[in-house]
């Protein structure tokens, strides 16, 4: 049973009043609707979903109808959001940041680029639609070639990509040929706010291991506590509103998504802090630095942006002038 289906069962807006009256309904009630639907759930786990609905504001508890726990248990809402209902956040609710991670694992794709001298190096990019894929700017910029395979490991052709005016603004949407990502989900965009709980997505380069995709709530160590947004500052380096997450993130973790918990992108990772005392050292602390969402999507809105055309060969793409 899906918990979007047991919040939509309590919306009194969704329901047909009874003698002109509009009054809570029980879990009963939501198991009568279709007894052959509902064989075997688990009672328990069912009320445990509708608590979790409460202390998230969604639900509100309206008492018992009789002494039979917990069947009796009655609740109403009049806040159930079909964008929310229909991108599947109230599931991704419940059910946790796993469900999250494996909803979209093949909505975040690994960059793999080489630079002028040769070197190899890796970053991360999210889906948007059915033929974009947002990233940070630097991870593809100046690059001798760009590679993001499809599902089948076949490196995909791109059309152009899209940059801000402002160079400071790192930023940037590839845009495909035909619809490569047709068939997996896209994400969406939220904002976040000081506390909330995140996931990032990611490629962080690993000594002896190929890249592979890392999902990181955090870690609760002497340093950190779960993996939240804990700063929302302006950024002494390019004076634009940034995140400080406290999330485990390396350098192949740039462009990556931070995801709340009902799904919605909230952010994008771009760099790591320097140490305050000595510039050519990482900060200590663990913190990553991102884009917040509206940053991101108001890029293309304003439209104050330059599009780059590029040359597509055998190994992925470039831009038309290298």
């Amino acid at each position: 049973m899906l918990p979007t289906e047991i919040l939509n069962h309590f919306d009194m807006l969704k329901q047909q009043p009874n003698n002109g009256k509009i009054s809570p309904k029980s879990l009963g009630d939501l198991l009568l609707k279709d007894s052959q639907k509902y064989v075997g759930v688990d009672l328990m786990q069912l009320s445990a979903i509708c608590r979790k609905f409460v202390n998230e504001g969604l639900l509100i508890y309206a008492g018992s109808n009789s002494t039979s726990p917990p069947l009796c248990e009655c609740y109403y809402s009049y806040n159930v959001n079909e964008k929310y209902a229909n991108y599947g956040s109230y599931d991704f609710l419940i059910n946790g940041f796993i469900s999250i991670r494996n909803h979209f694992t093949k909505s975040v794709k690994p960059i793999i680029v080489t630079k002028s001298n040769g070197d190899e190096d890796i970053g991360t990019g999210f889906i948007i639609s059915d033929n974009t894929l947002v990233t940070a700017l630097h991870c593809i910029e100046n690059m001798k070639n760009i590679k993001i395979e499809d599902n089948n490991k076949t490196p995909l052709q791109a059309e152009f990509y899209i940059k801000p005016k402002n160079p400071q603004t790192d930023i940037a949407y590839i845009v495909f040929k035909a619809k490569p990502f047709e068939n997996i989900p896209h994400f969406q965009f939220a904002t976040g706010n000081i506390l909330d709980e995140i996931l990032t997505i990611g490629y962080p380069p690993i000594a002896g291991f190929d890249a592979f995709q890392i999902a990181e709530t955090a870690t609760i160590n002497t340093k950190s506590s779960i993996g939240k947004i804990i700063g929302q500052e302006n950024s002494y380096l390019d004076n634009q509103e940034l995140l400080l997450i406290n999330a485990r993130v390396k350098g192949g973790n740039s462009g990556g998504p931070i995801i709340n918990k009902y799904g919605f992108i909230v952010g994008m990772l771009i760099q790591l802090p320097f140490d305050i005392f000595d510039p050519n050292k990482l900060d200590i602390l663990g913190y990553g630095i991102a884009i917040p969402s509206a940053e991101i999507t108001k890029t293309l809105v304003n439209l104050d942006v330059v599009t780059i055309s590029v040359k597509n060969n055998d190994k992925g793409f470039c831009t038309i002038n290298d």
